[in-house]
């Protein structure tokens, strides 16, 4: 989107994530359930991804004052973030760092933006609108193969995994698949179907990175998505 205000012309042909795994945790230890408790506490933040935008949007909704609440620019990594001396509320995806800390035995509490009202979507596939308009059978197999990966994926996870580990041998394969069953009701897709995504939802998407200065023009939903490659798919 950001890409586009300026001039670029990129389309999203299938999205991985309809649901932000954004999430922020907190040890149990230091009492914080709710967005509520961030004031007077240091929150980690990670300014240059999507996890950032999330956060400001989450304060938005939840009408908290920033100035309440001491930010802090932190690394992924949760070693510092387990010390407990710089920071209490650590930015994470939700299908990734708990496990770390299942793993490790620690207690914690998830604050999920979207129980709050933040809409917000994860990753996808994008491409130009040149390459569509070039190479519309690569695209479509691309995406084909996409959604027939994850769809099985879904439906077997350990042979997922499995493979996963054929191609990496140094993965965890207990780890990684935790990871992946965690994550299995934010890779479902709109409707069930892996890939797709509801174009409506975009719009506060959109009008929310507009307010935040992140992109000047609201952008038009149906040139920025192209679905048809991932609605043949399903269709055949």
């Amino acid at each position: 989107m950001r890409a586009n205000d300026k001039g670029a012309d990129f389309v999203i042909i299938g999205v991985i994530n309809e649901n932000s795994p954004a999430c922020f945790i907190s040890q149990s230890k230091d009492s914080i359930k709710s967005p509520t408790d961030f004031q007077g506490k240091t929150v980690g933040i990670l300014p240059f991804g999507s996890t950032g935008i999330v956060y400001k949007i989450l304060l938005k909704k939840t009408g908290l004052d920033a100035s309440k609440i001491k930010e802090l620019t932190v690394y992924p990594d949760l070693k510092v973030f387990l010390i407990g001396k710089s920071h209490q509320v650590q930015p994470a995806f939700i299908y990734d760092e708990t496990v770390s800390l299942d793993i490790e035995n620690i207690k914690y509490n998830v604050i999920e933006p979207k129980n709050y009202g933040v809409v917000f979507k994860g990753p996808c596939y994008f491409t130009t609108r040149a390459t569509i308009e070039k190479n519309t059978k690569l695209v479509q197999a691309f995406v084909s193969t996409m959604a027939e990966g994850m769809n099985e994926a879904i439906k077997e996870p350990a042979k997922a995994i499995s493979a996963l580990k054929w191609l990496s041998s140094d993965i965890n394969s207990d780890r990684e698949l935790k990871v992946w069953s965690r994550g299995l009701e934010y890779y479902k897709g709109f409707n069930g179907q892996p890939l797709t995504t509801d174009i409506a939802s975009w719009k506060e998407m959109a009008e929310e990175l507009k307010s935040f200065n992140e992109i000047k023009n609201e952008p038009d939903l149906n040139k920025l998505l192209n679905l048809s490659f991932i609605n043949s798919y399903y269709k055949k």
